[in-house]
């Protein structure tokens, strides 16, 4: 007789057979596998809408190199390269969402799916909403992919699922009708294991991919008011900085060690903890190069609680004077 599970036991356990302890947001049994823990409320399947042309049937089957042969798989491929990897590269000056992602995806069904699911849903939501249909099918795959990887799987260390599931997350934002943060939960344990690493790691899908998922993780804590769900630890920082990016990446690790700070009572954290958290921030704004100030700047008006500011680039919006304050009691 088949086992009973229950509704609180997450679709991996399912899928593998296996019993789950319901651990929440991620089991017990899939942190210790260091697998991806799915907590999508319907059991994943892959659902092909009868409608679709024939040759836009067979997701689960064609290659990715194959799949592109067709001209509306080819142009959402584009899509997501002109459009949507801008998006992920902002302190990355190898542009590895733009770039790498593409190559690998070509080769690498999971990434393919992931990176195809983002593409469809996003041009469903702003100029085709017939392709609703494709992103979830591209979902779907992508999940069950995700599920089914090995612990030891050479994607893992590579980067390329922590890639996937940072598109994933983005995906469930654009999607808006679930939990827009069951990928984040669910991909913890393939960040989790280089929180205290992140300097050591080299660039490529890993380095990218860990540093979009620490942000993902701040966005969400602030939003939920929780202590990230990575133990940022007490690292020794990045520098010497190696590039602008580098600035960015160095005060996102400084944020989520303060937000943990915060927002966790249990800490046991004490004054000389914030001054040198303070006296770190002074460091990093000390050594900021020239090129980080605003060459334009408006005072903030009646209109908005924030100045305007324009900069060289993107990743230089980190703010260029340290306000000096008491840090909190």
């Amino acid at each position: 007789m088949p086992r009973q599970f229950k509704k609180e036991s997450c679709n991996t356990c399912r899928n593998r057979k296996v019993k789950c302890d319901e651990g929440y947001p991620i089991c017990e049994r899939c942190t210790k596998a260091e697998r991806y823990c799915d907590r999508s409320e319907r059991p994943v399947q892959i659902v092909i809408n009868p409608g679709y042309k024939p040759k836009d049937r067979e997701l689960s089957t064609k290659s990715p190199r194959q799949a592109l042969e067709a001209r509306e798989t080819a142009d959402l491929f584009h899509h997501y390269i002109s459009n949507l990897a801008p998006w992920y590269d902002l302190s990355d000056e190898r542009f590895t969402f733009m770039n790498e992602v593409p190559i690998t995806a070509r080769d690498d069904p999971l990434l393919f799916s992931a990176l195809m699911a983002l593409s469809a849903m996003h041009k469903s939501k702003t100029t085709t909403p017939s392709l609703r249909d494709a992103a979830e099918s591209y979902h779907s795959q992508c999940i069950r992919l995700l599920i089914d990887l090995d612990p030891n799987d050479p994607r893992i260390e590579k980067g390329v699922a922590l890639a996937a599931t940072c598109l994933l997350r983005s995906y469930e934002i654009l999607d808006g009708e679930d939990d827009p943060n069951r990928h984040l939960r669910g991909a913890y344990s393939l960040a989790s294991r280089y929180h205290n690493l992140p300097c050591r790691l080299s660039g490529g899908l890993l380095a990218s991919g860990y540093w979009n998922y620490l942000r993902e993780d701040i966005t969400f804590s602030l939003f939920g008011r929780c202590r990230l769900k990575m133990d940022m630890g007490s690292h020794p920082g990045c520098t010497p900085y190696s590039s602008d990016h580098a600035y960015l990446n160095e005060i996102s690790l400084v944020l989520g060690r303060i937000m943990n700070q915060m927002l966790d009572m249990t800490s046991g954290s004490n004054e000389m903890d914030w001054f040198m958290l303070f006296a770190f921030i002074e460091v990093i704004f000390k050594w900021l190069p020239v090129q980080f100030k605003p060459y334009f700047r408006v005072s903030a008006s009646h209109l908005s609680a924030l100045p305007s500011m324009r900069m060289l680039q993107d990743c230089h919006g980190i703010v260029p004077r340290l306000q000096k304050t008491s840090p909190p009691c």
